[in-house]
């Protein structure tokens, strides 16, 4: 079970804005990585990349990124899937 502070989830995409924010349908969130995590440049456009240097997210794909809201930025935690389109 995620711990409280992860429960909730946003769904959209990725764009950088000078830094990542999460795009949703009301809204475009900065997001804050948990440590170690980063943003890596590929020809596609950009990645995420968690501590053990995985690649957990791809700008344009729609996610499911849980976390929690704390002064206006997105909290990410880990646990981001690819979201199903409505």
């Amino acid at each position: 079970t995620a711990p409280a502070r992860c429960r909730r989830s946003l769904v959209g995409w990725l764009r950088d804005d000078d830094t990542v924010v999460i795009v949703t349908a009301d809204d475009a969130v900065p997001a804050v990585w948990p440590a170690g995590w980063s943003r890596r440049i590929v020809p596609e456009g950009f990645v995420i990349i968690d501590a053990g240097r995985d690649v957990v997210a791809r700008e344009g794909q729609l996610l499911r990124i849980p976390g929690r809201m704390v002064d206006g930025s997105w909290m990410v935690c880990r646990g981001i899937t690819m979201a199903d389109a409505d």
